[in-house]
């Protein structure tokens, strides 16, 4: 017979052949304290590394409570996380900073990325564009540190276990250069992406993108719009100026972009015109995304 400590109410496996384990993973999960460990991980996963006293019994024991319920199927405890009030509490959003799977895809998914297929408009075409594209996302993420379904141990990345740094380990040195090149290259047009053998061209229309905004012809609204956007949580006045700068260069009117933009709706062939427009929200989408804020969910 084994026989165990008061950590586990003083339990006693006896000898059961072969499916002696099964006892054992069933006196692990008769313990309370396995689906609050397991509601740990998922709280630090999709919203904060910090958890205190109140976190704990306000959401972690319900959370916990749930998944016992539930016979430990995840589903349910992540849909009410997902829907609860402190999940959309203004002190908690903007508190992880992206994982490399949320900085990337979010990134292609936020602007809109666009794949230039110019060989076979077919839609085996397409779904293979795609798979070359996800394929390359995956490859990106190896760089920021992040291997999907490859972490470097047993215990998953540290960025969700280690004290008390936790998920500002994505960011270091290296990881912070390649985030900033990555986001760079994404902005400017036809980016090139290979994978296993295949190259596929991707695109940022950016004209395009800007057009979705209420009223891009107006610097401080179309700064404004972008900024609720993309960033988590209110950037400052002084952020919001310098946003507007790379648009609206320091000593010009407002009026100069509004032509700018005004112009290229009312001619959009002429390439002269659209190739201006194109260049300052460039330096506007790449001025942007090098903010810390866009490292932050």
């Amino acid at each position: 017979a084994k026989y165990f400590s008061s950590a586990f109410d003083s339990k006693v496996i006896y000898p059961n052949e072969d499916n002696e384990y099964k006892d054992l993973i069933a006196m692990i999960f008769e313990q309370e304290e396995t689906s609050k460990y397991i509601c740990r991980k998922l709280y630090r996963w999709f919203v904060n590394n910090k958890i205190d006293e109140s976190v704990e019994s306000k959401m972690i024991e319900p959370m916990a409570q749930i998944l016992r319920d539930n016979n430990f199927e995840t589903k349910p405890v992540i849909q009410a996380l997902l829907k609860s009030q402190h999940f959309y509490d203004e002190n908690i959003i903007g508190c992880l900073i992206k994982n490399p799977m949320d900085f990337i895809y979010g990134m292609f998914k936020q602007f809109g990325l666009e794949i230039i297929d110019k060989s076979e408009d077919s839609l085996q075409d397409t779904i293979r564009a795609y798979d070359v594209v996800k394929n390359a996302g995956v490859n990106l993420g190896s760089i920021l540190q992040m291997t999907l379904l490859d972490p470097p141990g047993v215990a998953g990345w540290p960025s969700y276990y280690q004290e008390p740094a936790f998920n500002r380990l994505w960011l270091n040195s290296v990881t912070m250069y390649y985030r900033f090149l990555i986001g760079v290259i994404f902005v400017y047009k036809e980016l090139k992406i290979r994978s296993q053998g295949e190259e596929v061209v991707v695109s940022l229309d950016l004209l395009k993108h800007a057009s979705q905004y209420s009223d891009p012809s107006d610097p401080n609204l179309l700064v404004s719009e972008v900024a609720d956007y993309i960033y988590p949580i209110k950037l400052t006045e002084k952020q919001l100026t310098y946003l507007k700068d790379s648009i609206v260069y320091p000593g010009e009117e407002d009026y100069v972009w509004s032509g700018m933009w005004t112009a290229y709706i009312n001619d959009p062939e002429n390439e002269n015109i659209k190739k201006t427009v194109e260049a300052r929200l460039t330096h506007l989408f790449v001025i942007a995304i090098s903010l810390a804020e866009y490292q932050i969910s």
